[in-house]
C-alpha cells in the first residue's frame, strides 16, 4: 500500500507540475503576443495613404490610424499597400487593423472595431456628361480602384462594365484619355487628386452622389485580440469627442 500511495504522490506532483509549466507557457505566449507591434496597414491611394518624393510615408489614414494606434497605448508598424494587397493580407492575418469602408464581401475578414466619420462617394464623367442613376450607367465603362466596393448594387449591375485601376490617379486619368465613360470614388479622393495633377473642375460633370460610407477600424479575425480591439475602440471615441479626426480629414483636404 504504501508503494500505491508513492506512486499517486509522484503522479499527483507531476500533474501539478505539468499544469504549472502550461500555465508559464500561456503565460509567456500572451505576454509576448501582446507585446508585438500592431500591424497596420494603410490603402496606397492619396490622400488616404501615399509616398512623397522624398520616400515619406503619410496621407490621411496613415496618420489617423498611427494616432489611434497612439492613443491606444499600442507600438505599431504601418506599412502603404495596394487595396486588394491590403484585404489579402488581413484576410491570411498578416496585418491586424486597417482603415476602410465595409461591404458584405470584405465583413467576412475581419472583426468591425469602431466607425470614424461619413465619406461620400460619387460618379464623375467629363464635362458634359450626366449621370443621375446607375440606370444611365448602362453600357457605360467606369473606372474603379482594384477591390474597392462602394455600394453592391453598383458592384452588382452587371448592365455596367467596371475596369479596375491602381488607384484614383490611374481611374482619372483613364476618364480624361477617353477610355473609360466615368469614374467612382470618395469626393474627396477625386477633388485632391485633380488638384495634385492640375486638372481644373471644369473638365469634369456634375458628381452623381452614389451614397454615404462609414470609414471603419477594421480588424482581421485570425489575429483578433479583444484588449487591443477594446484600447482601439476607446481610442476611436476620445479622438472623434475632442475633434482630431475632422481636423486631420481638413489638413489634407484644404490642401
Amino acid at each position: 500500500m504504501s508503494c500505491i500511495r508513492y506512486l499517486n504522490r509522484v503522479n499527483e506532483s507531476m500533474v501539478v507540475r505539468c499544469f504549472f509549466f502550461t500555465c508559464v507557457v500561456a503565460l509567456l505566449t500572451m505576454s509576448s503576443a501582446s507585446s508585438e507591434p500592431l500591424r497596420i496597414d494603410t490603402i496606397r491611394v492619396a490622400p488616404f495613404g501615399f509616398v512623397t518624393d522624398d520616400g515619406t510615408s503619410t496621407g490621411f489614414l496613415y496618420e489617423l490610424s498611427n494616432r489611434l494606434a497612439e492613443e491606444a497605448g499600442l507600438s505599431s508598424t504601418n506599412q502603404i499597400v495596394p487595396f486588394a494587397t491590403m484585404l489579402n493580407r488581413l484576410k491570411e492575418g498578416n496585418s491586424d487593423v486597417s482603415l476602410f469602408f465595409r461591404s458584405a464581401t470584405n465583413d467576412p475578414l475581419v472583426v468591425p472595431v469602431s466607425s470614424l466619420l461619413s465619406l461620400t462617394n460619387v460618379i464623375r464623367g467629363r464635362k458634359g456628361s450626366t449621370f443621375d442613376s446607375l440606370d444611365s450607367l448602362h453600357g457605360k465603362t467606369v473606372a474603379r480602384v482594384r477591390g474597392a466596393r462602394y455600394a453592391e448594387a453598383f458592384n452588382q449591375d452587371a448592365a455596367i462594365s467596371k475596369r479596375d485601376s491602381q488607384n484614383y490617379r490611374e481611374s482619372i486619368q483613364l476618364l480624361r484619355e477617353h477610355r473609360v465613360d466615368a469614374v467612382i470614388l470618395p469626393d474627396i479622393g477625386f477633388l485632391y487628386t485633380i488638384k495634385r495633377l492640375g486638372y481644373p473642375l471644369e473638365e469634369f460633370g456634375e458628381p452623381f452622389i452614389l451614397n454615404s460610407d462609414e470609414l471603419w477600424i477594421q480588424y482581421s479575425k485570425v489575429s483578433a485580440d479583444a484588449d487591443r480591439i477594446a484600447a482601439l475602440k476607446a481610442a476611436a471615441e476620445g479622438l472623434l469627442q475632442d475633434g482630431s479626426v475632422q481636423m486631420l480629414l481638413k489638413k489634407y483636404v484644404a490642401e
